[in-house]
């Protein structure tokens, strides 16, 4: 049983993610400076593939918007062998 639905194409669908735009890279590299520069490279290329995969248009503000929420959520999470009572 396939995991995704299969729905028609149109056209050729080129399934290599774009190069991060560097532009990008470096506004977030600014906010997020406790993150290293290869992993906001890493969640904008990831971001870009997942909204190409989902078929959303990739535009510059689109990416910089979701990268943008992952980093914050990467920087504000806690993790979970500091919680009081957990075993390292």
């Amino acid at each position: 049983m396939p995991a995704l639905a299969l729905r028609p194409s149109r056209g050729t669908i080129d399934p290599r993610p774009a190069a991060p735009p560097e532009p990008v890279v470096a506004r977030l590299s600014g906010e997020f400076l406790g993150v290293p520069v290869e992993t906001i490279g890493r969640c904008v290329r990831d971001v870009s593939a997942c909204a190409a995969h989902l078929g959303v248009d990739a535009t510059t503000a689109v990416v910089e918007r979701l990268a943008r929420e992952r980093l914050l959520a990467l920087a504000w999470s806690a993790p979970l062998l500091d919680a009081p009572g957990m075993r390292r």
